[in-house]
């Protein structure tokens, strides 16, 4: 089983610095993200066989 709790993110605008092709024609990239205390949990548990 694996639990992992990570928070929450907020993107306000940005992206598109994961495309080579984007970043290279317009001279990089740029995003305005931030995160909030609240959580979100997740598990992850495998069939037993």
């Amino acid at each position: 089983m694996i639990i992992c709790r990570t928070p929450f993110r907020i993107s306000f605008f940005g992206g598109g610095i994961d495309y080579p092709d984007w970043y290279r024609a317009h001279d990089g990239g740029a995003v305005l993200a931030t995160t909030i205390i609240a959580r979100t949990a997740s598990e992850i548990t495998a069939e037993a066989s």
